[in-house]
């Protein structure tokens, strides 16, 4: 589903794929269907908007705006160690600070937790 306002009009309007593959309903501009987990979006576009408007540098350090991120730290697996052990991870300085950029695309390294090493600690 795409849609293209220009001055609040709908200057392109498309739909792709199924609504209900089974039924064979295609998917159309009116199809009504839920959009969950929109928070990375809204967040995303409010950091950009922060950024284009020369409030924030994308390349910033993010301890810039949240001092808990001046230190942090990575976990690094032990030289032949396997998983399965928070014993064989060693927690180290990380080489550099996280950045805007790296928050907004998702390679900051900050774990959900879902890692059985990780999650222990």
């Amino acid at each position: 589903m795409a849609l293209v306002l220009r001055d609040g009009q709908p200057v392109y309007e498309h739909a792709v794929g199924w609504s209900d593959k089974e039924a064979g309903r295609k998917m159309t501009t009116d199809t009504i269907f839920r959009i969950a987990s929109q928070s990375k979006a809204i967040t995303s576009v409010a950091v950009l908007s922060l950024v284009e408007e020369g409030k924030i540098g994308i390349g910033d350090p993010v301890s810039r705006y949240i001092p808990a991120f001046a230190t942090t730290t990575v976990a690094v697996r032990k030289d032949g160690g396997g998983s399965g052990s928070p014993g064989n991870l060693d927690i180290v300085p990380a080489k550099r600070p996280i950045t805007i950029r790296d928050l907004l695309t998702h390679t900051a390294g900050i774990s959900y937790g879902t890692d059985r090493d990780v999650a222990s600690m």
